[in-house]
């Protein structure tokens, strides 16, 4: 099914969204109730190069990988939409498991034109979030296992 089309020019925003598969799984499933997400990506290491007469930093032939830092609404869904939905605390179940759970992850735009990155990897520092007013939250961070693959979507 082709993604809907960009209609007007726009800040992104709410249309960045993040999704995985479920360990096994096939699809990709979007992450329920997501509020934020923090992509960084380092690019090339510096490496010092330390003459007499200067010191300089040039970039170096090693490239970090990316790290993603998700937030979201703690959502409690019910038996008959769970496997529809990823909920906080699968994710947490993820991070706490032995062996450590390996998911394929996918995030970016979701209209025709956006570019989203794919890669696999695994969730850890795994934070709950209870305010005293207010929804609670979680805060979890994806770590790579290789660097992705981009796609554009149509």
């Amino acid at each position: 099914m082709p993604a809907p089309a960009r209609t007007i020019e726009a800040v992104q925003g709410k249309q960045k969204l993040v999704w995985v598969k479920k360990p096994g799984g096939s699809t990709f499933i979007e992450i329920g109730c997501l509020t934020n997400y923090d992509y960084t990506n380092p690019g090339a290491e510096a490496e010092e190069i330390a003459c007499r007469k200067k010191t300089a930093q040039s970039p170096g032939g090693d490239k970090k990988l990316f790290s993603l830092n998700i937030e979201g609404i703690e959502h409690v869904y019910t038996a008959e939409n769970a496997a529809l939905n990823i909920s906080a605390a699968e994710i947490e179940a993820w991070v706490e498991s032995e062996p450590t759970e390996i998911v394929t992850l996918m995030f970016g735009g979701s209209l025709a034109g956006d570019k989203q990155r794919t890669a696999r990897g695994w969730f850890s520092n795994y934070q709950d979030k209870n305010p005293q007013k207010g929804n609670a939250t979680y805060s979890v961070t994806f770590n790579p296992i290789e660097k992705y693959t981009i796609t554009t979507l149509s």
